[in-house]
């Protein structure tokens, strides 16, 4: 189940004389705020890829990132995307086939859903065919000078999984990372919720979470015949910043 997707190397600092080992292309495949670095007096700098900036919100998420933290930029095919944007419970814009970009918004406070939705060809995508994501913030006019990067938390999920994404055993303990975009504030994480399906989406399954500031451990017991395993899950913070997504197989399990 190797993904064709390009990933894009984000920003990192190592210190001398260490060893660092990293693993690329490893499920699950999913949402995520990579960093967009940028040139400060001759420093590359990580850039938040969900601010606010004037009346401006910028929300750029990669939505097959793989499960390396901090999220890399991901590239992939797609047969369809949606993407909406909504200021207190009111539609403000709906795009079709356009990943996330700039919104011109009224200054006043107001509660913001930002929604996306891509869809891929599953005869040529072994994982990840559909994605989906949500999140739930407030926002209000800021300076033009300087972006504020939005304190969106994203479920980061890496699958024990082999070269294939495939997991080899009867239970799998899968570790979740609440990240945010580069920048942003990390509020505590204050409510969870994870979710497993073996049938693509039909039926889905609570699975216990244990939450420890930004990590969680969720323990998953794959039935027999089980080829797939799908995930959905809901994170909010203390300052009410939530975020809702589904990822169809996420990865794969040894029959």
């Amino acid at each position: 189940f190797a993904d064709l997707v390009a990933q894009e190397l984000a920003l990192r600092a190592h210190a001398p004389g260490t060893d660092v080992s990293e693993a690329w292309n490893q499920a699950a495949f999913g949402p995520g705020f990579p960093d967009s670095p940028f040139v400060i007096d001759g420093v590359l700098t990580p850039g938040s890829t969900a601010f606010r900036q004037g009346d401006f919100l910028v929300i750029e998420p990669s939505m097959t990132a793989d499960s390396g933290a901090p999220a890399r930029q991901a590239f992939t095919l797609f047969d369809s995307e949606h993407v909406a944007l909504f200021r207190n419970g009111v539609l403000v814009e709906e795009r079709a086939g356009q990943t996330g970009a700039a919104f011109a918004v009224p200054a006043a406070l107001a509660t913001y859903r930002y929604e996306e939705e891509i869809v891929r060809a599953g005869s040529v995508f072994g994982l990840s065919p559909r994605i989906s994501v949500a999140w739930t913030f407030q926002s209000q006019s800021i300076s033009e000078d300087v972006p504020q990067s939005l304190s969106l938390p994203t479920m980061r999920i890496a699958a024990p999984v082999n070269d294939h994404n495939i997991a080899t055993g009867k239970t799998a303990t899968v570790p979740i990372l609440f990240e945010r975009p580069a920048g942003a504030a990390t509020p505590r994480i204050v409510a969870a919720t994870f979710e497993v399906s073996f049938d693509d989406g039909a039926s889905w399954r609570r699975v216990p979470l244990s939450v420890q500031g930004d990590r969680a451990i969720a323990i998953v017991q794959h039935p027999a015949g089980a080829k797939f395993v799908s995930v959905r899950g809901s994170a909010r913070d203390v300052l009410g910043n939530q975020v809702e997504q589904t990822i169809i197989r996420a990865y794969g399990v040894l029959p």
